[in-house]
């Protein structure tokens, strides 16, 4: 036979497990007489020789198809062809590899889609993705080594997955998430995030580590984290964590909640030298502080703080603004005197670090300018 099961071109490529029943194998021996490298049933032992046939057969034209059951893998399962499906039936499709591999299964190729399975086993990355433009909806990946998730590739996309017990690692662009369930246990981090996209609806949980830490690896721009749930605990430190080196820039947080204990530093730390970080609707609560920036030479600009329930607070040991609050196009600065230099507009305003009775509890820009022209502001009573 030519063909397949007709979809694609290359079609439909079936892989039976081997716990499946009897009648069901003897049937897939039966059609795979018919259908020759199209179907393949598994024995229980390195079974990643028939599912890597069954890849090859399809060549990237079309569906990989496994059934219900545990397919047991002794070596890498790669996905090297653009263009294909590799599929399960829910979660009631294990593939369980063997401990110690580099990865469980590896996606080189791009324009794939990889849903409904269940990823088990102990290995440095569970799902290794280089290559771009690649889908995975509804898979479950538990219990591993180092990482559950590690992609690489550009506008990658996550729908309704789980990654529970280890980390995720996201770089490359345009890398979107929806909906999905991050969780890392003990110490672990759930997600490190060098990569521009887009987090949408989904939730966090850890113990002992951060829930994110944004650009510990590669500097970061345009990174957006919408309406997600975090809640961690018995942590001392940031439930988000924004490195300094390499400082990142544009980024966005809307709508997130944090359930964090007073245990957690805050819900939120920024590094020294982030640039144009928006905040809209959070609410970032308990702990010892909502909010923190940290002071850096290059300045830290942070526009529309609203709707916080924990205590905002900025480090601003460094000297003369190093936090630039956004107040309807006005900037906001503190230091220990008005500004000397950088471009101002009228109606901008550096609050005094250092305030007297009797003496000027801040400035306001009155000429626009480089540094502009700078008043004092009333003084204080005496």
């Amino acid at each position: 036979m030519s063909s397949s099961f007709g979809l694609f071109g290359g079609g439909i490529a079936l892989v039976v497990s081997s716990e499946c029943s009897t009648l069901y194998k003897a049937a897939a021996r039966l059609a795979k007489a018919v259908f020759g490298k199209y179907v393949w049933v598994c024995d229980g032992t390195a079974d990643d020789v028939e599912i890597q046939a069954a890849i090859s057969a399809i060549a990237g034209k079309g569906v990989v198809h496994l059934t219900s059951g545990t397919f047991y893998c002794a070596a890498i399962i790669t996905i090297p062809d653009n263009n294909l499906v590799f599929e399960g039936c829910g979660y009631s499709t294990i593939v369980k590899s063997t401990n110690g591999l580099a990865n469980s299964i590896n996606v080189t190729g791009s324009y794939c889609i990889l849903r409904e399975f269940y990823l088990n086993g102990n290995n440095a990355v569970q799902l290794r993705i280089s290559g771009s433009y690649v889908e995975m909806e509804h898979v479950y990946s538990y219990n591993h080594t180092t990482y559950n998730l590690y992609t690489t590739g550009n506008n990658n996309r996550f729908k309704g997955c789980w990654f529970l017990e280890r980390r995720v690692r996201v770089s490359g662009g345009a890398v979107e998430f929806y909906a999905c369930n991050f969780n890392g246990n003990g110490t672990q981090i759930c997600v490190e995030w060098d990569a521009s996209g887009s987090v949408y609806g989904c939730t966090f949980e850890t113990y002992l580590g951060n829930a994110i830490r944004i650009a510990d690896n590669a500097t970061v721009t345009r990174a957006a984290f919408i309406g997600n749930y975090f809640e961690t605990s018995e942590i001392t430190s940031a439930t988000i964590n924004v490195s300094s080196s390499p400082a990142p820039y544009c980024l966005v947080f809307i709508n997130n909640y944090d359930k964090l204990d007073a245990n957690v530093t805050a819900s939120l730390v920024l590094g020294t030298g982030v640039q144009e970080v928006i905040f809209v609707g959070n609410n970032f609560r308990n702990g010892i502080s909502g909010f923190q920036a940290w002071n850096g030479t290059s300045g830290i600009k942070v526009g529309y703080i609203s709707d916080h329930n924990g205590t905002i607070t900025f480090n601003t040991l460094a000297g003369l603004y190093q936090v630039e609050l956004k107040d309807n196009g006005r900037s906001i600065v503190s230091g220990a005197a008005a500004p000397g230099t950088g471009t101002w507009k009228v109606g901008d305003i550096c609050w005094n670090t250092a305030p007297i009775a009797n003496g000027a509890p801040g400035w306001v820009c009155t000429t626009a300018g480089t540094p502009g022209t700078w008043k004092s502001m009333a003084n204080l009573a005496a």
